[in-house]
């Protein structure tokens, strides 16, 4: 049974940089006719978009991040 996403849904986690020192993130699951995902360090303004079409297949797409 499918549940329609009405409001974002955010997540405090941490991921691994660079150099393996482990970084605060903010994730967000972003609903809307193409829902998608938000990533961006706690304490910068930079983030990532990714549509969840496109997350959901990974083998159709290449993704390079800075």
């Amino acid at each position: 049974m499918a549940t329609k996403l009405t409001t974002p849904i955010h997540r405090e986690v941490k991921f691994p940089d660079e150099n393996g020192a482990m970084q605060d993130f903010i994730v967000t699951l972003q609903p809307g006719d193409k829902p998608r995902l938000k990533i961006r360090r706690k304490r910068h303004q930079s983030e990532t978009e990714i549509p969840l079409e496109v997350l959901l297949a990974p083998t159709e797409w290449e993704y390079e991040y800075e």
